[in-house]
């Protein structure tokens, strides 16, 4: 079929097992995952989360663990068997970047829990609740990253939402984020001296007396 259409040059096919990482960096190249099984009873899909986890926007069919995770929001649920269904959804999603990075942007919020130090902290905490164990988990903490709140400032205030990580300008400015803001940037300039943090601390404080 390939060469009757004339699309030898546009079709790849990689008859191959991939192990994870190039795995991994073939869905990281993909614009849009197309998963297209007609067994109604295949429960779960592991390329299909790995696709998830790497912001693929996805087109499916519906088997239950796309039903789960999929809405109009992160992916694309088309019935089986059913070819116009899945032409007209990729060629919507092809033709329509803003959706697709909003796609992007869900399915990667979709899956942060599913991620092994997410899960093993669920795991901990639910051992301690069913168990009664009156001792709090040890946790590793990574150092503070300051960079969503940076982003999310302007040299008027900090923005009150954002869309994934990118600041939502619509949503303007709130009295009770710039504390929360000035009061972590404070507590952080107060333990480093990061003096990266001095102009955002007089934004928020600039602006609170604004409000006041």
């Amino acid at each position: 079929k390939i060469v009757e259409r004339g699309l030898t040059d546009s079709v790849r096919f990689v008859n191959l097992y991939l192990d994870l990482p190039v795995l991994l960096e073939y869905l990281q190249l993909t614009d849009v995952y197309l998963f297209t099984s007609s067994d109604p009873n295949q429960a779960v899909s592991g390329t299909f989360v790995y696709a998830l986890s790497c912001g693929c926007p996805i087109i499916a069919t519906p088997i239950p663990h796309a039903l789960e995770l999929l809405n109009d929001n992160s992916g694309v649920i088309f019935d089986f068997k059913d070819s116009v269904q899945l032409a007209n959804a990729t060629n919507r999603l092809l033709s329509n970047k803003k959706l697709t990075s909003c796609m992007r942007i869900a399915g990667l919020q979709k899956t942060a829990s599913t991620a092994w130090e997410n899960s093993a902290i669920a795991y901990a905490l639910l051992f301690n609740k069913k168990l009664d164990i009156k001792t709090s988990p040890v946790y590793s903490l990574p150092p503070l990253n300051t960079e969503h709140i940076k982003r999310m400032s302007r040299g008027f205030a900090m923005i009150q939402f954002s869309k994934g990580n990118r600041p939502d300008i619509k949503s303007g400015y709130t009295l009770d984020d710039n504390a929360r803001a000035l009061i972590a940037l404070s507590q952080m300039y107060a333990e480093r001296k990061d003096v990266s943090c001095e102009t955002y601390i007089e934004t928020y404080l600039n602006f609170i007396c604004h409000c006041q």
